[in-house]
């Protein structure tokens, strides 16, 4: 791949979401890591991630901000909720108030690339559908 994918990771506490950075860093996405909204806000407009993932914690506190602030970027970015435990009614729920997708341990390699690879296509297919979006 030409450009990295880039990410900006939002968590509450460091340790939950630990494993999940090793895996993304290993897949070669590049991760900025902020502690919560304010913060991932700056890393966002500075580094113009096509990937925000955010823990269930902070998601449930702000996820209205998280879906502002990703519709009203420069361009399009999609959200990842990361949930402690693979849960039908979180995926759900998480979807239906802005997320990509949830996503839960284990967190393989194989797994987490098939989730950043599916919500990276649908990024840059929204990001080339719009004209007013900025193109990496």
């Amino acid at each position: 791949m030409e450009n990295p994918i880039v990410a900006v990771m939002i968590q509450d506490e460091y340790e939950s979401l630990n494993h999940m950075a090793g895996v993304l860093s290993d897949l070669g996405i590049e991760t900025h890591y902020a502690n919560g909204f304010k913060e991932a806000s700056r890393l966002v407009k500075r580094h113009r991630p096509h990937l925000v993932f955010v823990n269930q914690s902070q998601w449930s506190d702000s996820f209205e901000e998280i879906v502002e602030l990703a519709n009203t970027a420069e361009y399009l970015l999609d959200i990842l909720v990361v949930g402690p435990i693979p849960q039908v009614d979180w995926r759900a729920s998480a979807i239906a108030h802005g997320a990509f997708n949830y996503v839960a341990p284990p967190f393989s390699h194989e797994k987490l690339a098939r989730e950043v690879h599916l919500a990276y296509i649908d990024v840059m297919d929204r990001r080339e559908a719009l004209p007013w979006a900025l193109h990496p």
